[in-house]
């Protein structure tokens, strides 16, 4: 078993919150969520994807969250992912990512839906992922690892709840219609040089509207994890060179 700390940061540009937490590695995997000695949530990840790629392999680990507490006085709705490879001298992640809004009116509804899916964008950066992982010395047989905790905190949550509701009662499809917002990612894992394949995943808030016009949410959603060769269709493009 190994376990290391790492800070983050959550929530919109103008109001953004440093959280700290700690990855622990054994038989499975789980995150404590910390304030100095106070462990303010502790979080087990589910794993959703074992994959062997000629010497190599893959992990991913998930946990959907409705308001877990990342820090003081700060809760998170969203996902966590952990992705661990073993079988690799030299590792390098690359993401990218795309926000998805969509509207679904009732069944029977004559009002259409909208998707209003964005292009890709490197995430943080096109030549490597910063959420990469810097693993302990004694975290053999793991090579590297990234985590992705993306969270919708604070004013963030609101203006999305508020863009949800808006959309709901003014479009007037029927009770059950829902409006998500979410966002889909591809994560590419350079081994020793080469394009080992990608991760596809994702996570989504969504809001319902019922007969009496209220409406609620949003309830945390994932995607499983998909694994594409490096041959596989995609519209981002990776060096795994430098």
């Amino acid at each position: 078993m190994w376990k290391r700390d790492y800070k983050g940061q959550a929530g919109p540009d103008d109001a953004r919150t440093e959280y700290h937490w700690r990855l622990i590695r054994g038989e499975s995997v789980s995150i404590d969520f910390f304030d100095g000695d106070k462990v303010l949530q502790s979080l087990p990840l589910k794993q959703d994807l074992d994959k062997t790629v000629g010497k190599s392999r893959v992990f991913a680990f998930d946990a959907t969250m409705d308001g877990v507490t990342i820090a003081k006085d700060v809760k998170w709705s969203g996902e966590s992912k952990v992705i661990l490879v073993q079988g690799c001298k030299k590792l390098k992640f690359v993401q990218f990512y795309r926000d998805v809004n969509k509207y679904q009116p009732a069944a029977g509804s004559t009002v259409k839906p909208i998707d209003r899916s964005k292009p890709w964008k490197p995430d943080g950066s096109a030549k490597k992922y910063p959420g990469t992982l810097e693993l302990p010395s004694d975290a053999s047989p793991d090579s590297g690892g990234m985590a992705d905790m993306p969270g919708l905190t604070g004013k963030q949550s609101d203006s999305t709840g508020e863009l949800a509701t808006m959309v709901l009662k003014r479009k007037k499809g029927g009770a059950g219609s829902t409006y998500t917002i979410g966002t889909e990612f591809e994560c590419f894992i350079c081994c020793d040089g080469n394009l080992l394949g990608f991760v596809s995943w994702g996570y989504a808030l969504t809001w319902t509207i019922d007969a009496s016009d209220a409406v609620t949410g949003p309830v945390p959603s994932a995607n499983a994890p998909v694994w594409n060769d490096p041959t596989a269709k995609t519209d981002n493009k990776v060096d795994c060179s430098t």
